[in-house]
């Protein structure tokens, strides 16, 4: 019945029979108690009913130990269960009239709405939970075969739509989608297409993959561009740098630096300096983009981190809706009136989208 549940209630009175001080000998528990004969016989049947109650407790605890299940007796747990809580549970509980809550990694309770004998207002709160459920949840790791009406089940448990929803959707929105991603990416890739052109006006590569610009041409024997220009959507500069993989590289002060530098680069050093006069393009905007160090005489620095390549995934990962026309990951945030907004006034690209729209591409 709990599989296709996404919140499971149990409550009621809960008792108190493992309450020494306050328990059915000193409290009022209704008709039933008040018609036993002695103080001993109320406690004895408060002690039964706890019993009865944590019975069913443990039951629950035993076959649903990772549901959302919210444990909602009158008495505080202590009264009726000694065990430690269940950290996946959340525990509501009155009785007392002491309001607290206790909300960690080993357990939730909240015990804080508790509204007292006298009081002329009355506001209750509240708290959240997801409605999300997983029919799949007790499944061992594995391959597992399972029927069509399971799938559907899984899929509207985890909120997700089934396939002809999906296309209808997705046909409905795809037009707004890519608008979105175009209006994200137009304001960051004019400057980077001019650097693109002017490299490849240099002879050089001038292949743009995220926010970097291939320097020199792949020879024969090469599998990828050692000298490249990272475009910075954050103050629009450029960091020159010469790098064998994603951990680390040698930045240079400007591009001239760089070129004079490496002997992959000797053809476009020696158009760069032939032209130098001529070109109309501000050579000072191929700079360091950093503000943290004074290069003073240095004309290079080496460098770590993977900063440059977070960012420029993730430009990357929206780029083939701008160049090749096709939707390679859907973020629905991209939907949404408010975040398209936040965007358009946004600064800084780490601003306008998060980790989540990074994906791997052609192992980089």
């Amino acid at each position: 019945m709990l599989q296709e549940c996404s919140i499971a209630v149990f409550g009621g009175i809960g008792f108190s029979g493992l309450n020494d001080k306050y328990n059915a000998v000193n409290m009022r528990y209704g008709k039933s108690f008040e018609e036993s004969e002695s103080a001993e016989e109320a406690l004895k049947r408060d002690i039964s009913e706890t019993r009865r109650f944590d019975t069913i407790y443990r039951k629950l605890l035993q076959a649903l130990p990772h549901n959302k299940v919210i444990v909602l007796p009158h008495m505080q747990k202590w009264d009726w269960n000694a065990d430690s809580h269940n950290p996946n549970w959340i525990y509501v509980n009155g009785h007392n009239h002491h309001n607290y809550f206790d909300i960690s990694s080993k357990k939730v309770v909240y015990a804080d709405n508790q509204i007292g004998y006298k009081t002329e207002t009355i506001g209750l709160k509240y708290f959240y939970i997801d409605n999300e459920y997983d029919i799949f949840a007790y499944l061992e790791d594995g391959i597992h075969e399972i029927t069509k009406s399971q799938y559907s089940d899984f899929n509207k448990g985890k909120l997700l739509r089934n396939s002809l929803e999906d296309l209808q959707y997705y046909y409905a929105t795809l037009d707004i989608y890519t608008e979105n991603i175009h209006q994200l990416l137009d304001r960051y890739t004019g400057g980077q297409k001019k650097i693109s052109e002017f490299v490849k006006g240099l002879g050089g590569s001038g292949k743009i993959h995220g926010r970097i610009v291939d320097v020199n041409k792949l020879g024969n024997f090469e599998l990828y561009s050692c000298c490249h220009l990272f475009v910075n959507p954050i103050d629009g500069k450029v960091t020159p740098y010469f790098a064998y993989d994603v951990k680390s590289r040698i930045i240079y002060k400007d591009f001239k630096a760089l070129l004079e530098s490496q002997e992959y680069c000797k053809l476009l050093k020696d158009n760069y300096t032939r032209h130098e006069k001529e070109l109309s393009l501000n050579m000072h905007a191929l700079q360091y983009s950093s503000q943290l160090k004074e290069w003073e005489d240095e004309s290079s620095m080496y460098d770590e981190g993977s900063y440059l390549y977070k960012i420029s995934r993730i430009i990357k990962s929206l780029q083939y809706v701008a160049e090749k026309s096709i939707v390679r990951i859907w973020n629905e945030e991209m939907l949404n009136y408010d975040f398209v907004n936040h965007i358009k006034e946004a600064n800084r690209i780490e601003d306008m989208i998060n980790d989540t729209l990074i994906v791997e591409i052609d192992g980089e």
